[in-house]
């Protein structure tokens, strides 16, 4: 008895890397994922006066399921302002010491797979306010990212990627208050 298989290389490249990220996603379920939060970048959120929130634009596709943009930005400033960090308009921040932003990244992708619908996920929440290089103090100063969180999942349901927005922005969250007393 033959087996028949679609040869790999009828399969264009980025369907493969989607295969994969999604069996790898399978296999985790939600995971962390390149997250930079210790001591010592805690120590950059000391003494932030705010920050100002910049939500990066979704796919078409997935606002067209009802997960947008504009919901991610008002979870995040209701959610900070609620728990006590300054949320800062944008003259504000411009004025602030370090002009701190909060960037939150929300990549989804849906996909089809036996009759079933997976939402494959990674989120990421990154403060990025103004550093001076040590080696050049002279020159001027450059946006870096001084502190950042990030989640893998994957899910039937676009519920739990919201979950996991907030999941990082109480990530953030707990890391502002261990540097700033109320």
């Amino acid at each position: 008895m033959t087996q028949h298989a679609i040869p790999l290389h009828f399969l264009k490249r980025s369907a493969l890397v989607v295969i994969a990220l999604a069996f790898f996603c399978l296999s985790l379920g939600v995971a962390p994922a390149e997250s930079v939060d210790n001591e010592r970048t805690r120590q950059t959120l000391r003494g932030l006066e705010g920050v100002y929130v910049v939500v990066e634009d979704l796919r078409l596709e997935i606002e067209e399921e009802g997960l947008t943009r504009n919901e991610i930005h008002k979870m995040a400033v209701e959610t900070l302002g609620a728990a006590g960090v300054p949320v800062l308009s944008e003259d504000a921040w411009q004025e602030a010491p370090g002009s701190p932003w909060l960037y939150l990244y929300a990549h989804v992708i849906r996909r089809e797979f036996v009759e079933e619908r997976v939402f494959v996920f990674n989120l990421s929440i990154e403060l990025k306010q103004k550093v001076n290089l040590t080696r050049a103090p002279e020159e001027e100063d450059v946006f870096a990212t001084t502190w950042s969180r990030a989640l893998l999942g994957k899910s039937g349901y676009l519920e739990d990627v919201r979950k996991g927005v907030q999941v990082c922005l109480e990530d953030f969250i707990d890391a502002y208050r261990s540097m700033n007393s109320p």
